[in-house]
């Protein structure tokens, strides 16, 4: 078992910044989901339920809900040379007994094939592993091979399938899991 944790308001890598979701980003957030909508959607449950400002400012009171209790700690990524946000990514499903959490994250269609996403991941890996975290998860819908493609390339790796586990649009689809250790 470790101990509760936090993470720093703001990360560091090569090309990217991550800082703490907060309200100062809702409005840039909102133009980015919605600029965004028909790419997100295909794999990301959330994105038609986010039809205003007012919803991605509820998200956010959620994620820093999330954040005070030491459950969850959302990002928004911004490239570290423009400060244009670029997506969003998050520490979720934190087991302090097994030393376990997982990755999520998104990035705007434009930005895509880039390594903003790999630097990203990178960076709070790091943040995370210095905690005591072990093992972290990496899941994706089995469809979505850019968001596996990023996992391996960043040394995760696949140990096995879910069996039709996301419900998405009248029908059922598999979800892969990815790992990667702190040895």
């Amino acid at each position: 078992m470790i101990e509760a944790f936090t993470l720093n308001d703001k990360l560091e890598g090569k090309n990217v910044r991550l800082l703490r979701r907060e309200h100062s980003f809702d409005g840039e957030m909102w133009q980015t989901v919605n600029q965004n909508r028909d790419f997100l959607r295909q794999y990301l449950f959330w994105v038609d339920k986010t039809k205003s400002f007012d919803d991605v400012s509820a998200a956010t009171k959620k994620f820093a809900q999330g954040w005070a209790e030491q459950r969850k700690f959302a990002y928004v990524i911004l490239d570290k040379h423009s400060g244009r946000l670029l997506g969003s990514i998050d520490i979720h499903d934190i087991d302090l007994t097994n030393r376990i959490a997982a990755i999520g994250y998104w990035l705007r269609k434009d930005k895509t094939g880039f390594g903003y996403m790999s630097d990203a991941v990178q960076t709070l890996e790091k943040a995370v592993f210095a905690k005591g975290v072990r093992r972290l998860e990496i899941t994706c819908d089995s469809k979505n091979r850019a968001s596996a493609g990023v996992a391996m390339r960043n040394g995760y790796e696949y140990e096995g399938t879910q069996r039709e586990v996301i419900y998405t649009y009248g029908e059922f689809h598999d979800r892969e899991i990815y790992v990667k250790f702190n040895r």
